[in-house]
């Protein structure tokens, strides 16, 4: 977890530094406006729609994972990551 965390934090640099003046919000509060996106993908319905549309029919085998399942785990990852940046930095609190 180390390491993915380590490489979620230079890509959250990354993008600061190259299209920081697009999005200022991102620049100041980087792990927010990530939480808000996690919040995004649970909220639209469009998100699940789109999984059930294009990854499901993708997965071989008989059982497939339900967007919740998806989902819940994906949201747990990050914000494992998210919470493990430095304190203070990427407008974490």
């Amino acid at each position: 977890m180390l390491q993915l965390t380590a490489f979620v934090e230079r890509a959250i640099n990354l993008d600061i530094q190259r299209y920081g003046n697009q999005y200022p919000q991102f620049c100041n509060s980087a792990v927010t406006e990530l939480k808000m996106g996690l919040d995004e993908l649970k909220n639209n319905p469009l998100h699940q729609r789109r999984y059930e549309q294009f990854v499901t029919p993708m997965v071989f085998g008989k059982q497939s994972v339900s967007w919740k399942e998806a989902y819940g785990c994906f949201r747990q990852t990050a914000l494992s990551i998210l919470n493990a940046l430095p304190a203070g930095r990427h407008g974490q609190t």
